[in-house]
C-alpha cells in the first residue's frame, strides 16, 4: 500500500528534522501532520549545546536549507572534531577531515604511510590540518559564504557544527510549517489494531489517523514501545553511562573560548563535554549512577567549570535500543528508536540517518514501506555506533578509578571483536572496505585506533616510491596548514562577520 498520509508524533529535533526532510522530498500529494504539545516542558526548552557528524549538514541542505537559513538562528559554530583529554597519556583527536588526506596508490591510503613512518601520537596529530586549525581556534574558511576553503581541507557542505538543539528545531519548524499540517495538542490515548496504530486520541478529542506514524516521542517511545510493545534491549552492561547533568556558562573571552571542536574530558565516573555555541558554552557531565550520585556529579561539574550560580539540568538517559524500529505502520526516529550515549555526537546524526533512509525508501519504492530495508539499515548503523563508542572506553589506557577499571572488565561484543580483527593489523581502507563505513568515516576510525596505540606492535612496509610520494603529500599538507593559519581568521571573528552579513 502506498503511503499518502504520514503523522509525526513529537516535535523537538527529531520530529522537525523528519517534517522538514519528508515535506521537501516527498510528492506534494503526501499529507504530513506533526503533533506536539508546546505546553509540555522539557530540558530541550532550555537549549542544549550539541554537536553533529558531517552527515548532518548535507541532510539540512536536502531539507531545502542553506547556511544562511540556520547557522545564526541555531547559534551554530564550526566543529573540526573531538579532542579526548586525559583518556590516555596523549590526548586523542578524532576529526572530521582526515579522510581527505587521500590515496597514495592502489589500495594504499595515507594511513599506510603513517604506519610505515611510525610517528609519535603527538607528531601524528600535529600533522593533521584539522587538528592544527582547531587548536588555533581558526575558522575553516576566510569569507562570508564564499566557501573559499584551501583545497584539501573541509569539503563543504560536509562540515560539522556545534549548535543549540532547541533553536535548530525552531528553525526547522519555521521552515516547513506551511507545508505540513501542524497540531498543538496532547495525545491521551493510542488505539491499535492488527495493522499497528489505528488512531490517536488527543486531549481536545481529535481523532488522528494515518498510513504511517513516525514516533519521535523521545525516551517515552509511546508508539513503538508503549503501544506496540516492541522489546527494548538495554546497553548498560557494556556502556555504563545513564545520566547527565548540564550547565551553561557565559563567555569571558570569545576569541579564546569559542573553540571549533568538542572537548571530552575523562572524569572519575564518566566524561565531561565542553561544547561552545555562538551565544554560550554548554557543559555536561555524563556519568553512571553506579559510581557517583546525582548531587555529587553536579557538585563536581560546578567545581570543574567554576560555575555556582547557573541552573543545572539533570537528564536520565535510557541507554539501549529496540529490536526493530519499523514495526507494522510505525517507524521510530531519534530517542524513541534507541540511544547509545552523547559521546561522538551520534544523537542528531543517527536521527538524520533514519529519516534519510525512510525518505529514500518511500521515493525508491513509489511510496511503499520496506520495513526489512529500514530495520537492516538501522541495525548496521547502530552496531557501528555501539562499536565505535565502546572502543573509546575499552581501548583507553585510563583505569585509575573504579569506573574506569570496570570499563576494562566488560566483555567485547562480537561485532567489536570483528572490527579490531579487521582493522588491526590491517588499517581501515576506504577502497577495500567500501560500504562498511556509515556514521564514521575511515579517518575517524584510524584516528581513534592510532591514538590508542593499537598499531604499535606491528611492522608495516610500503614501497619506497610510495614513501617518497607520501613525504611529498605530507609536506604539501604541512605547507597548506601553515598557509591556512595565516589566512583563516579566528573562529569568533569569522562568525561575527558571517552573522553581520
Amino acid at each position: 500500500m502506498a503511503i499518502d498520509n504520514i503523522v509525526i508524533v513529537g516535535g523537538g529535533s527529531s520530529g522537525w528534522l523528519a517534517a522538514a526532510h519528508l515535506s521537501h522530498n516527498l510528492p506534494e500529494h503526501v499529507k504530513i501532520t506533526l503533533i506536539e504539545s508546546t505546553h509540555i516542558s522539557s530540558l530541550g526548552k532550555q537549549g542544549i549545546g550539541e554537536g553533529t557528524q558531517p552527515f548532518t549538514t548535507p541532510f539540512l541542505f536536502n531539507c531545502g536549507l542553506k547556511f544562511d537559513d540556520w547557522m545564526l538562528k541555531a547559534d551554530c559554530i564550526h566543529k573540526y572534531g573531538v579532542e579526548f583529554i586525559d583518556w590516555a597519556s596523549d590526548n586523542v583527536f578524532v576529526d572530521n577531515d582526515t579522510q581527505e588526506m587521500g590515496v597514495l596508490g592502489p589500495d594504499v591510503m595515507f594511513h599506510n604511510y603513517w604506519l610505515a613512518k611510525k610517528p609519535t601520537i603527538k607528531e601524528y596529530f600535529d600533522c593533521m590540518p584539522s587538528y592544527t586549525l582547531a587548536k588555533n581556534n581558526k575558522a575553516p574558511k576566510a569569507g562570508h559564504q564564499a566557501l573559499d576553503y584551501t583545497p584539501g581541507f573541509l569539503d563543504p557542505p560536509h562540515d560539522a557544527f556545534h549548535f543549540d538543539a532547541q533553536k535548530l528545531a525552531g528553525v526547522l519548524k519555521e521552515h516547513c510549517k506551511d507545508r505540513i499540517n501542524y497540531i498543538d495538542d496532547v495525545i491521551v490515548e493510542v488505539k491499535i489494531n492488527e495493522y499497528g496504530v489505528d488512531k490517536l486520541i488527543t486531549q481536545s478529542k481529535q481523532e488522528i489517523t494515518a498510513d504511517l506514524f513516525i514516533d519521535c516521542s523521545g525516551f517515552k517511545s509511546i508508539l513503538l514501545e508503549g503501544a506496540l510493545h516492541e522489546p527494548f534491549d538495554s546497553l548498560e552492561d557494556i556502556l555504563f553511562n545513564n545520566n547527565a547533568v548540564v550547565i551553561h556558562t557565559e563567555y569571558k573571552d570569545k576569541h579564546k573560548e569559542m573553540h571549533p571542536y568538542t572537548k571530552a574530558f575523562a572524569m572519575d565516573a564518566g566524561w565531561r563535554w565542553s561544547i561552545p555555541t555562538y551565544s554560550r558554552i554548554g557543559n555536561g557531565y555524563v556519568y553512571s549512577d553506579k559510581f557517583i550520585t546525582k548531587d555529587e556529579a553536579e557538585t563536581v561539574l560546578r567545581k570543574t567549570i567554576n560555575e555556582y550560580n547557573a541552573p543545572a539540568y539533570h537528564i536520565k538517559m535510557k541507554t539501549g535500543t529496540h529490536n526493530k524500529i519499523a514495526v507494522k505502520n510505525v517507524y521510530a526516529v531519534g530517542l524513541a528508536a534507541g540511544f547509545v550515549e552523547p559521546l561522538e555526537a551520534t544523537g542528531i546524526s543517527f536521527a538524520t540517518f533514519a529519516i534519510h533512509n525512510l525518505t529514500k525508501c518511500l521515493v525508491d519504492n513509489n511510496g511503499e514501506l520496506d520495513k526489512d530495508f529500514l530495520n537492516s539499515e538501522y541495525n548496521i548503523s547502530l552496531n557501528e555506533i555501539i562499536n565505535f563508542v565502546f572502543l573509546h572506553y575499552a581501548l583507553a589506557p585510563k583505569q585509575d578509578t573504579p569506573y574506569w577499571k570496570a570499563t576494562k572488565q566488560v566483555p567485547y561484543p562480537e561485532s567489536a571483536k570483528i572490527v579490531l580483527d579487521k582493522f588491526v593489523p590491517n588499517p581501515p581502507n576506504t577502497i577495500r572496505e567500501k560500504g562498511y563505513f556509515g556514521m564514521f568515516h575511515v579517518g575517524q576510525w584510524f584516528s581513534l585506533l592510532y591514538g590508542y596505540n593499537m598499531y604499535n606492535k606491528y611492522v608495516y612496509n610500503i614501497d619506497d616510491h610510495i614513501v617518497k610520494y607520501g613525504n611529498w603529500v605530507n609536506t604539501m599538507y604541512v605547507n597548506r596548514t601553515k598557509h591556512a593559519l595565516d589566512i583563516f581568521p579566528n573562529q569568533f571573528d569569522y562568525l561575527k562577520n558571517f552573522y553581520k552579513g
